[in-house]
């Protein structure tokens, strides 16, 4: 298992999703983090049963950040714990690592719970993937001289506003049903 384990953080995607998405708040204990990485937590049942379970329409990345919201609203404490761990086995390509990292913007930062409009997603694209998501991943990147990580870097400034505007289109013709 170790073995495999390197040899993911060798391919151009592991090394992206370890500089960039790292699914750790670091090496101390932290009563209450942010949020909570849903692939290794533990709940008591009656409280996730409490605040309703978890919200099957989120599938994949964002309904454990939901949960954790929902959970610290009902004043539930957490710890986060550094030697809890999980080692998933991937096979990423470009569009999964792509679409792992919107996912992660959109549920970590609660993106457009209060609807989206198309002024929204242009706001979004200029003052927040184009300020954050990209400069400070290649200002990141180039000062740690991960050179290879730069095509999938200039690959999230037209990635990430381009599933804002097909999520924008989808509530368009939801509505319009």
């Amino acid at each position: 298992m170790a073995d495999s384990f390197r040899k993911v953080f060798r391919s151009l995607f592991g090394r992206s999703l370890a500089a960039h998405m790292p699914q750790e708040w670091g090496s101390e204990l932290i009563r209450n983090p942010k949020f909570l990485f849903g692939c290794n937590n533990i709940f008591r049942k009656s409280a996730v049963l409490d605040v309703g379970g978890y919200d099957e329409s989120m599938r994949t990345n964002g309904e454990d950040c939901d949960l954790y919201r929902r959970l610290r609203a009902k004043n539930w404490q957490f710890i986060y714990d550094p030697a809890a761990r999980a080692t998933h086995r991937r096979s990423d390509t470009v569009r999964s690592i792509l679409d792992n990292y919107w996912r992660w913007w959109k549920s970590g930062v609660n993106a457009y719970s209060g609807g989206i409009s198309l002024r929204s997603v242009l706001g979004h694209a200029l003052f927040v993937h184009l300020r954050y998501s990209f400069m400070e991943t290649v200002s990141h990147d180039l000062a740690a001289r991960r050179i290879a990580l730069l095509p999938l870097d200039f690959a999230l400034l037209c990635y990430l506003p381009y599933r804002d505007f097909r999520l924008w289109l989808d509530s368009r013709l939801t509505h319009s049903n």
